[in-house]
């Protein structure tokens, strides 16, 4: 495992089909180290302070392995690192290998999964592609957010290694079925739900699930 490219970017307009919006979604690779503090990578920033920016979502990684499905999909060539958004390319940790609470030293940084990552229209507008958040969400492959556990520095081709797995053991692609595809049984949804290194949002959208389906419980 390893990271491919760390990216950043800073607020801008973004125009699409007549619409305007102030996003920092569109992200450059940045070259040699570059600091994790103040609850972010040096560089970036963050437009929608409401729903982004928050310790739970403070950096966000995307599976290099899935650029090769949407080159397909899309029937594109040449995406460059950050296409998606991601502050971190990595290489060897997908949805399905990551698992909340999983914790990973990057450099000297000490990072530990989240949460999913929940698409939005601002990734459409990015990438120009009607129907792309539907695309992005039904593909599972949405990435994940990291919280950051000590601050320190990273670069591409740093080595990720596992510094300590997550006794539950519910990967981040688990909790994507579980909150938009109906996947896990009661007891499965009654752990997630009371998963402490889940961020608030998620464990709420999934306790919300668990009391439809148990109701009076």
């Amino acid at each position: 495992m390893h990271v491919v490219s760390v990216n950043v970017g800073l607020p801008r307009e973004l125009r699409w089909k007549g619409k305007t919006v102030l996003s920092a979604i569109a992200k450059e690779p940045v070259a040699g180290r570059v600091a994790v503090r103040d609850g972010c990578v040096a560089g970036d920033g963050v437009a929608d302070v409401g729903n982004h920016g928050v310790p739970d979502q403070a950096v966000y990684v995307y599976p290099h392995e899935h650029y090769a499905f949407w080159a397909e999909t899309l029937g594109r060539d040449g995406f460059s690192f950050g296409q998606f958004g991601e502050n971190l390319t990595l290489e060897g940790l997908t949805e399905e290998q990551a698992c909340i609470g999983d914790q990973y030293r990057i450099g000297t940084t000490l990072f530990e999964v989240s949460q999913p990552r929940i698409p939005c229209f601002k990734q459409e507008m990015h990438i120009q592609a009607e129907g792309f958040v539907r695309q992005f969400q039904e593909s599972r492959y949405v990435g994940y957010y990291f919280r950051i556990i000590e601050e320190g520095d990273i670069g591409a081709g740093d080595a990720v290694e596992r510094f300590s797995r997550a006794s539950a053991g519910i990967s981040v692609r688990d909790i994507v079925e579980m909150r938009f595809f109906g996947g896990g049984d009661t007891v499965s949804l009654e752990r997630a739900a009371n998963l402490a290194t889940l961020s608030s949002s998620w464990r709420e959208a999934l306790q919300k699930r668990l009391d439809k389906q148990c109701p009076g419980s």
